[in-house]
């Protein structure tokens, strides 16, 4: 169900310019200094404040608090304007607005080239079947999963991926060619992905990407988060220096770790780091 669905709207359009951004407090200032002569306040199921939505000149509007605490301010804005509450699951409303933010992705950000082939999905879902293949109707993040490879080879498992990365033209492919579900995938910095997700069971990240000196600190503080959010993980990489290096991280932060070279794939996923 979409955003303005769940708030019985045509449209409606979020101030809060991005996903990720929703963390800032732009979008309370932006609302509160709307003219409205209607409001609908969406609460969860502790009917804590998730959202604010106004009618306002330019036509309804709304800001999130998902990830930012509601001010008082906006509690005594919905009581002046007057209006409806609306109450909804919390995880049911982050997945609308989830689907919001990626259809404004595959709108605005032109698609990355095509990076994926049959033959990798294909290596990429033997990789998952031989460690997890009892395994199904869990959810499971899919870190930096760039255009998706990780995402479709987690639904041939029978798993529900959920999927982030930085890079908005390749998850604007990724959405376009139906490996990543707008519902389920997040425009943002994997170096503050436990401000977006809750802790999971299991967590991926193929291809974790070329470490060099230069950015190792921004490569362990990703891979920190993921092993902060998830229980099981699997991590890939193109090289065994690379692999080693993950694999000291991990250790470093308590968890048990097994490597292992993967002969089927000389170039991505030539090394896979096990993590528990």
């Amino acid at each position: 169900m979409t955003l303005a669905e769940l708030l019985d709207l045509k449209e409606i359009r979020s101030v809060d310019p991005s996903f990720a951004e929703m963390t800032e407090e732009s979008g309370t200032r932006i609302i509160l200094a709307e003219e409205a002569d209607e409001a609908r306040l969406v609460v969860d199921e502790e009917e804590i404040p998730l959202a604010l939505a106004l009618s306002t000149p330019a036509g309804w509007q709304i800001t999130h608090f998902l990830f930012r605490d509601a001010p008082l301010e906006i509690l005594e804005r919905f009581e002046q304007t007057g209006g409806d509450i609306y109450q909804e699951e919390r995880e049911r409303y982050l997945s609308a607005v989830r689907e919001y933010y990626s259809r404004e992705l595959m709108t605005h950000v032109p698609p990355a080239v095509e990076d994926v082939t049959l033959a990798r999905i294909s290596l990429v879902e033997e990789i998952l079947k031989d460690r997890w293949g009892g395994i199904s109707k869990e959810t499971c993040l899919d870190c930096c999963c760039g255009s998706g490879i990780g995402s479709r080879a987690l639904h041939s498992l029978g798993m529900n991926p959920l999927s982030y990365d930085n890079d908005p033209a390749l998850l604007s492919l990724g959405l376009r060619q139906g490996r990543l579900e707008p519902a389920s995938t997040m425009w943002i910095d994997g170096t503050r992905a436990t401000r977006y997700c809750r802790p999971l069971g299991y967590g991926v990240a193929f291809m974790l990407g070329e470490i060099h000196p230069f950015n190792e600190e921004m490569w362990e503080r990703i891979v920190d988060e993921l092993i902060m959010l998830a229980k099981e993980v699997i991590i890939t990489t193109g090289t065994e220096r690379e692999v080693r290096q993950v694999a000291d991280w991990c250790r470093r932060k308590g968890h048990s770790v097994k490597v292992e070279e993967h002969f089927a794939d000389p170039i991505y996923e030539r090394w896979i780091c096990q993590i528990a």
